[in-house]
């Protein structure tokens, strides 16, 4: 089961008035996917709509109010307790918005963070989190400040691309983070930057046990030296390591399969289920494996797509 089974992607419609749900996987929450058809948010309405009019991540750490999250009545029928919305930035405007929900449960399965840069730039300071019962790293958050190349969302700041971290225990993330993480059973991390133009928005960074990890199969792809293809430069598969094993040679030329599409158009994509007529190329690795959603983010720095993140569920 993944930490965060309902994604959407949300785009403004061709009037520019309203985001509408350009796509959505709602994995064992089929009646909220029902209730969220024909919603739409102008700016500032909802949290797609606030992420909308602010180009900046937020996270809701409770879904239980409506003036936060309109949808709360279908949320809390459905056991939806928090979530975090995306912008996806290209020339100063938002073009899309993903959407992430997670689940209540009674032990910790992920965290959810935003770093911002601080008013001088010289360090990226907490902004929102989600933890769950994890007070301890919660105490932490307002003390904690990471330089660039300092721990994951500085790495992320400092090298403008997204990292991966399989084993949290093993990094230089902040000594006294990383030991709470090691005693709570953190052992992956996600740092995705945000870019403006040349500039850096934000960081949101998710940290996951392995028995719920935000993504079953996490992928980075980048452009290789000359350009002309994509190049797989970190992964991390659990216990779908059959799925690495059948596709572990892949490249994608530009427009080809998901990762070569988000790569052409900037523009992420969610497609579910991955079968046959889905245009997910990899489906039948896919289907072996038993994974049905597949979600690709663009990292675009100073206006190109300079990563591909793919998340598989």
């Amino acid at each position: 089961m993944p930490l965060m089974p309902v994604c959407e992607l949300w785009t403004p419609d061709t009037s520019g008035v309203f985001l509408r749900c350009a796509a959505g996987s709602y994995t064992g929450h089929d009646e909220f996917g029902e209730m969220t058809q024909g919603v739409v948010f102008a700016k500032g309405e909802g949290l797609p709509g606030r992420v909308w009019a602010s180009k900046h991540p937020e996270i809701l750490a409770t879904l239980g109010a409506p003036s936060d999250f309109i949808r709360a009545k279908a949320a809390a029928a459905t056991g939806l307790t928090a979530g975090i919305a995306i912008p996806i930035l290209r020339h100063g405007a938002v073009v899309a918005v993903l959407n992430f929900l997670t689940a209540q449960h009674t032990r910790l399965t992920g965290i959810m963070e935003v770093w911002s840069p601080t008013y001088d730039g010289s360090m990226l300071a907490w902004h929102s989190g989600f933890y769950g019962p994890l007070s301890e790293i919660r105490d932490l958050r307002v003390a904690t400040r990471f330089s660039p190349g300092e721990g994951l969302p500085g790495r992320a700041w400092k090298n403008r691309r997204p990292e991966l971290v399989t084993k949290l225990t093993l990094t230089t993330d902040n000594f006294i983070r990383q030991e709470v993480a090691q005693g709570a059973g953190l052992t992956t991390g996600l740092s995705l930057p945000i870019m403006q133009g040349p500039y850096l928005k934000s960081v949101v960074t998710l940290l996951s046990t392995a028995e719920m990890p935000f993504g079953q199969v996490v992928e980075l792809w980048e452009p290789n030296e000359d350009g002309t293809r994509l190049v797989r430069r970190d992964g991390y598969y659990g216990r779908f390591g059959k799925f690495y094993d059948e596709e572990a040679d892949r490249t994608f030329e530009l427009g080809e399969g998901l990762p070569g599409q988000v790569w052409e158009s900037g523009m992420p994509q969610l497609i579910a289920p991955l079968d046959r007529d889905s245009g997910f190329s990899r489906y039948q690795a896919a289907q072996s494996s038993d994974l049905s959603v597949a979600i690709g983010i663009p990292v675009i720095d100073n206006e190109k797509v300079t990563s591909v993140v793919l998340l598989l569920a």
